[in-house]
């Protein structure tokens, strides 16, 4: 399994400006997101 995990981003997943997540994360298992949310909220095993 491949795994990627972006931190330390801004996101707008629902294209609204004023659902922004600051401090965001988004992590990627084959090709695939499998989790975005706030950084803080992260599930323990998607952590690097």
């Amino acid at each position: 399994m491949k795994r990627t995990l972006w931190q330390n981003l801004r996101v707008c997943p629902a294209d609204d400006p004023d659902h922004t997540i600051d401090d965001a994360a988004i992590a990627v298992e084959n090709g695939k997101i499998a989790w975005l949310g706030a950084h803080a909220d992260l599930p323990g095993d998607m952590k690097q």
